[in-house]
């Protein structure tokens, strides 16, 4: 049986912030951005922080961390690379996803559907800027 290399223990959203722009476009545009801490105590242990922006007619800010274990099985040559990130990205999306579409939608509006986002394009993108 195939075990995974990175156990998801937990999620935080430590910041939201959101605010809605009377607009008759629907422009949103949206920035993502990435950190990563590793626990003193323990080194398997990753705590992964990603902050969502938007602006246009809905302007947000929420900040989600989530924590990680890599596994014994967590390949060496992913510690320098985006790996954690993606896998972590892949995770704590759609829990932004589910509070930005309540949010937008708690005054009877249509809920505003935070879109897919293919994270291994996303960081390919961002190695070259």
């Amino acid at each position: 049986m195939c075990s995974s290399i990175v156990d998801f223990l937990h999620y935080e959203i430590p910041k939201v912030q959101f605010e809605k722009t009377p607009s008759v476009e629907d422009d949103v545009t949206a920035n993502l951005h990435f950190a990563v801490q590793t626990n003193e105590n323990d080194a398997t242990l990753r705590r992964v922080t990603m902050i969502v922006e938007l602006s246009g007619n809905l302007t947000s800010e929420i900040t989600i961390a989530g924590v990680f274990r890599l596994n014994d099985n967590y390949p060496k040559e992913y510690e320098n690379s985006n790996a954690l990130l993606i896998i972590a990205g892949s995770i704590l999306i759609p829990y932004v996803r589910s509070l930005l579409s309540f949010l937008s939608s708690a005054d009877g509006s249509p809920p505003f559907i935070f879109p897919t986002i293919n994270l291994n394009e996303f960081f390919s993108q961002e190695q070259e800027e």
